[in-house]
């Protein structure tokens, strides 16, 4: 019963370091999109790297987990690889915290540019219309014809496009320096 007992724990533990290292490896690519886009990952690069060196120790637990089994020494071998386990738990939660953390950035990125980009097309159409509208009340005008209420409506259009655009300026501003949520 021991040695079944401790050969289950090493091969847990072995699992768990697998596990872990799939969870760095997700980690390391998460960074890699993020530093593309110009993210701040600092922070994910540290944790990543406390994964790593907790993953190095697990797997040193491991081999003297597996070699202690060999030998005969079960309740040693058991230990060894629940020391492995933790730290190999301990390196998974960082690397999955570190890409969670970055993804969710990179989406907020991702939303803000879009919503830029819908909002900036909107704008421009906004200014295309309204120079037009321009041209179609000066050549109204010249036949004598009263557009005080036109002229109005025109001039709040145009009201409304600077604001837009203010708006608009003010998300990109605030998406050019990280602050995604608030440029959507």
């Amino acid at each position: 019963k021991k040695k079944t007992e401790a050969q289950n724990k090493v091969s847990d533990a072995n699992s768990a370091i697998d596990t872990a290292k799939q969870r760095i490896d997700e980690g390391d690519k998460v960074i890699a999109d993020a530093t593309i886009i110009g993210l701040d990952t600092a922070q994910a690069k540290a944790d990543i790297a406390t994964a790593r060196s907790k993953i190095a120790t697990a797997d040193s637990y491991y081999k003297e987990a597996s070699n202690l089994f060999s030998s005969g020494i079960f309740e040693g071998a058991k230990s060894k690889a629940q020391s492995a386990i933790n730290l190999a738990n301990e390196a998974e939660n960082m690397a999955t915290g570190a890409y969670n953390k970055l993804q969710e950035r990179m989406t907020e990125a991702g939303e803000s540019s879009k919503a830029i980009l819908n909002a900036n097309s909107d704008v421009s159409q906004m200014n295309e219309i309204l120079t037009k509208m321009d041209y179609i009340v000066r050549s109204v005008e010249k036949w004598g014809v009263d557009l005080t209420e036109t002229l109005s409506a025109v001039n709040d259009a145009k009201t409304n496009a600077d604001s837009a655009e203010d708006l608009l300026s003010q998300a990109k501003n605030r998406q050019a320096s990280g602050s995604f949520r608030e440029a959507i």
